[in-house]
């Protein structure tokens, strides 16, 4: 489960660590949303994990010899900036930051004017409307790209509509509050796993009739509709 916080006023905090906390202090599985400064420090170095910082006036801003270890979080739209005087790793930061696995892609939530920041895929994710699986035309660069020695969790391995994994498989943690829970989204089946290239794949023609026109086929999977004409000759 995730737990959302927000609203606080523009200049002021949402989340706090300013009494010496250390690796034992850890925020996870939140989404801070329209706020000021969504995660202030000072003289202190906890754990952030899987934490969406969204639509606030700054992301996380570390002072005084602060030193978040921040991991498989998501700083989107926030107005003033995402990172002050500390670093993430494997987290979609929009205005870019040095660090391991780090990406800069729009994260794809479902939607966030309404506060639905779970990420969108082909393969499954929850729908808390009907509370229940269902897919999308686009998949999140998110999922799936959390620090790979990151125990999945809570994720699941499987949904109901689909217990034998032919659209979606999980692999990896999930960028964001949900990654690590039974709401993470899971990618499409042929979704290449972190750090491999997930551009579209270059169609890859077949001749499927001699003489005829070539049908393209694209090697990342899919379905695709074709015909044969047949010529019955006369029996000799």
């Amino acid at each position: 489960k995730a737990y959302l916080m927000g609203h606080a006023p523009k200049y002021e905090d949402a989340v706090t660590f300013h009494t010496g906390e250390g690796r034992n202090s850890i925020l996870k599985n939140f989404i801070i949303t329209n706020s000021g400064t969504a995660i202030s420090l000072n003289f202190s170095s906890p754990k952030i994990y899987n934490v969406t910082i969204a639509n606030n006036f700054f992301g996380i801003a570390a002072y005084e010899n602060s030193n978040p270890e921040i991991l498989n979080c998501i700083l989107w739209n926030n107005a003033d900036g995402d990172l002050f005087e500390c670093e993430a790793r494997y987290s979609c930061i929009e205005n870019g930051s040095q660090g391991e696995g780090n990406i800069n892609t729009n994260p794809l939530f479902v939607d966030a004017v309404n506060g639905d920041y779970h990420l969108k895929s082909e393969g499954w994710r929850w729908n808390s409307i009907g509370q229940s699986w269902t897919w999308d035309n686009v998949t999140s660069r998110c999922i799936d790209a959390g620090d790979p020695c990151s125990p999945l969790g809570d994720e699941p391995m499987s949904v109901p509509r689909d217990p034998n994994n032919t659209y979606g498989i999980n692999r990896y943690i999930n960028m964001g509050a949900f990654g690590g829970t039974s709401q993470a989204s899971m990618p499409p089946l042929n979704w290449p796993p972190v750090g491999e290239d997930r551009t579209p794949p270059i169609p890859d023609p077949a001749q499927w009739a001699p003489g005829g026109a070539p049908q393209e086929v694209y090697g990342g999977g899919g379905t695709f509709d074709y015909w044969i004409e047949m010529k019955a000759e006369p029996a000799t």
